[in-house]
């Protein structure tokens, strides 16, 4: 328990504090010392988060100028209302231990409408995972379609092209497509229309290579054990 609030009814009563005396006065407001601390924290508090605000750090990353000007306003109101006056006792213990710059903003609706926006769009401006749509087959090649939900006319595709032989002579099977052309896409630093390469499916043999053998191996051990019974 913090200190400066030894003289709340219920808590720990050990006013050794330097405001631990101040704060078990009956009355409702503080005296000097730490009414001026007090106040302190609320300046710096305040301080630090018109900073963040002004700079669009961290919480506030994505705000727009005119949205950063308005809460900026919201802020200096909200220091005012908190200075203004004697403070009382309750006020004193939540600036002393903490910053309430924060909550005191997102009190007011105007603060609370901006931040609502903001989640808004970061939810909406979120990249969705690339979902495999079909395929169809054209002129030797068969074109996997990939994009986004929900999928709509208007919204984007990304096609990779596979050229049919690479599906004969065992190479590869039907049902590898997709994944095949997924690690294709995944690659990419931007999804993009492709054809895939006789080097894409050397190095995709490649890394199933590993697996192949330990699934061989797993069903080795396997049927050698039912043999043995």
């Amino acid at each position: 328990m913090n200190e400066y609030f030894a003289g709340d009814a219920g808590t720990r009563r050990d006013a050794s504090g330097p405001y631990g005396a101040a704060l078990e006065r009956d009355g409702a407001e503080l005296k000097a010392g730490p009414l001026t601390e007090a106040r302190a924290r609320v300046n710096a508090g305040f301080d630090r988060l018109a900073k963040s605000i002004a700079t669009g750090s961290d919480a506030n990353a994505g705000l727009g100028g005119d949205e950063i000007a308005l809460l900026l306003g919201v802020l200096e109101e909200k220091r005012a209302e908190e200075l203004s006056g004697a403070m009382p006792v309750h006020r004193a213990r939540a600036w002393l231990a903490n910053s309430e710059a924060r909550t005191v903003l997102m009190r007011d609706p105007r603060a609370a409408l901006i931040f609502r926006g903001l989640n808004s769009r970061r939810l909406s401006s979120a990249e969705r995972p690339l979902r495999y749509f079909g395929f169809v087959d054209d002129a030797g090649f068969r074109v996997f379609e990939f994009g986004r939900l929900p999928d709509t006319a208007a919204s984007q595709k990304y096609h990779v092209s596979v050229s049919l032989a690479f599906f004969l002579h065992s190479k590869m099977v039907l049902q590898d497509g997709p994944g095949f052309c997924a690690a294709l896409l995944a690659e990419r630093e931007e999804p993009a229309d492709c054809v895939a390469s006789d080097e894409d499916l050397d190095h995709f043999l490649a890394s199933r290579a590993p697996k192949t053998a330990d699934k061989r191996r797993a069903t080795s051990r396997t049927e050698t054990r039912y043999d043995g019974k």
